[in-house]
C-alpha cells in the first residue's frame, strides 16, 4: 500500500485506523510467532511516495512490539484470569537500507532543532531503565539510524511494568488486538521521525528496518509473556516469559514524479464523481 505525503495529516495519531493497523501488523502470523518489532506509518501503511518538493520534512513512524500467542487473548477489562499476552521490554536497532535508484537522503531526526521530533517512547513504556536510543549512522550510508552496534546505553529500550501494562485496557493505536483468532497483541513502543534531505530525485528510495539487538550475556534482548492464564502484577509473575524477538515490517520512502496537472485534475474529478454518486444513493 502506497500513500502520498500530501494526504499525510500533521496530527500524529488522529488518522490512525485500528482495522488497517490490525491488517498490516497481524496479517502474517508466520512472521511474528512470539515477539516481532514492526514499523508502520500512522495510517497503517508501510510505504510512502514523496516528490522532489518534499525536502527537509519530518515524517512520523510508529514502532510496535507485536506478541503472538496460540489462543485468543482475554479482552474483558478487569479480568484477572483467562489468556493474556504482554511485553515488559525489548532491545532493537532501526537501520536504513537504500534502493537500486539510490538513497533518499535524510535520516532519523535526533530532535536537535525540534525536540518534539526526537525519538520518543510511549508513556507506558517509559518505566525505570527505559531509553529511546541514540541517533547515529550505523552502516556508513550517510543516513542517520537509531541504536548502536554494541553499546547497550545507546540501544532503544522501551520498558513497562507487568503490573501496569498488558494486553487489555488500552485502545488503538496504543494496544491493538488482532490475528486470525485475536491471538496477537501490538503495543505502541516508540515514535520516531524521518527527516528528508535537502535534495530529492525521482527513483531514490530508503527503507527503515527494525533489527533485533544481540545482547551480550547476561542480558537478554527482550522479555515478554504470551498465553499466560493470569495477569502479571505486584508479586505475581506470568506462567512463562520469553527472551527472543524477530524483525517484522519495515517502512519505505520512495521519490516519484510530480503528477501532471491534467492528471491531478482528472483524478480530482473522478473522486468528486464517486463522492457524488455515493451521496445520491
Amino acid at each position: 500500500m502506497n500513500i502520498d505525503i500530501s494526504r499525510f495529516a500533521p496530527a500524529r495519531r488522529g488518522l490512525v485506523l485500528a482495522g488497517v493497523f490490525a491488517g498490516i501488523l497481524l496479517s502474517a502470523p508466520q512472521a511474528w510467532a512470539g515477539l516481532a518489532i514492526n514499523l508502520v506509518f500512522p495510517n497503517g501503511s508501510t510505504s510512502m511516495n514523496l516528490t522532489a518538493t518534499n525536502t527537509q520534512q519530518d515524517i512520523p513512524v510508529l514502532v510496535y512490539g507485536t506478541v503472538t500467542g496460540v489462543n485468543p487473548v482475554t479482552q474483558t477489562v478487569g479480568a484477572t484470569t483467562g489468556n493474556f499476552d504482554g511485553l515488559d521490554y525489548a532491545y532493537y536497532d532501526i537501520i536504513s537500507s537504500v534502493g537500486s535508484g539510490g538513497a533518499l537522503m535524510g535520516g532519523i531526526d535526533s530532535g536537535a532543532s525540534n525536540a518534539a521530533h526526537a525519538p520518543t517512547l510511549e508513556g507506558l513504556f517509559g518505566a525505570v531503565g527505559s531509553q529511546s536510543g541514540t541517533v547515529q549512522d550505523l552502516n556508513g550510508d550517510g543516513i542517520a539510524d537509531l541504536g548502536s552496534e554494541s553499546v547497550l546505553s545507546q540501544i532503544p529500550k522501551p520498558r513497562a511494568n507487568f503490573d501496569t501494562y498488558n494486553n487489555y485496557g488500552g485502545t488503538a493505536p496504543y494496544v491493538i488486538v488482532g490475528g486470525a483468532n485475536d491471538n496477537s497483541v501490538s503495543f505502541l513502543l516508540e515514535t520516531i521521525y524521518f527527516q528528508t534531505g535537502s535534495s530529492l530525485s525521482v527513483g531514490q528510495s530508503t527503507t527503515l528496518n527494525p533489527m533485533p539487538f544481540e545482547t551480550p550475556i547476561p542480558y537478554v534482548q527482550c522479555n515478554y509473556f504470551m498465553d499466560s492464564p493470569i495477569v502479571p502484577g505486584p508479586g505475581v509473575q506470568p506462567q512463562t516469559t520469553y527472551t527472543t524477538e524477530t524483525a517484522g515490517t519495515s517502512v519505505t520512502f520512495t521519490v516519484v514524479p510530480v503528477p501532471e496537472p491534467s492528471s491531478a485534475i482528472a483524478a480530482g474529478l473522478i473522486g468528486l464523481g464517486v463522492l457524488t454518486r455515493r451521496r445520491s444513493r
